[in-house]
């Protein structure tokens, strides 16, 4: 193996690739978690909201909302009672007097979510 000379501006041009590929990498490895992971939100909320009707699990879904090379984001929202997520969550007043009681379901998924995001990019990353 011979020993050559590089120049600065090769070896810049070398490691800015390598981190270029790197940096491709690390995101295409993240998309994937932040969409596995509002899947699996999705699913979570239909399983553990409450089922009167069964009308207000079934509207939870999932948008896009933003998709560049660097960067992407998901909207988890129920698009059907999009109306009753706070009052369900929180709890309200009656009408007659008192409240209701809160029934906290979309809290408890967010935190799961993540946590398991946070872990699927840790171990992705290692």
């Amino acid at each position: 193996m011979s020993k050559g000379k590089i120049s600065t501006g090769e070896l810049e041009s070398a490691i800015k690739d390598i981190l270029d590929d790197y940096s491709e990498s690390v995101n295409d490895k993240v998309k994937k978690s932040v969409d596995d992971v509002s899947k699996e939100l999705v699913a979570d909320l239909k399983a553990n909201s409450p089922k009167r009707t069964g009308n207000y699990r079934k509207g939870w879904r999932r948008k896009k909302e933003v998709s560049t090379s660097s960067k992407t984001a998901f909207i988890v929202h129920n698009s059907e009672h999009y109306r009753l997520t706070h009052l369900l969550e929180k709890g309200h007043a009656k009408s007659g007097g008192g409240r209701t009681k809160a029934i906290p379901h979309i809290a408890p998924a967010e935190e799961r979510a993540i946590s398991k995001l946070e872990k699927r990019i840790k171990e992705d990353l290692k």
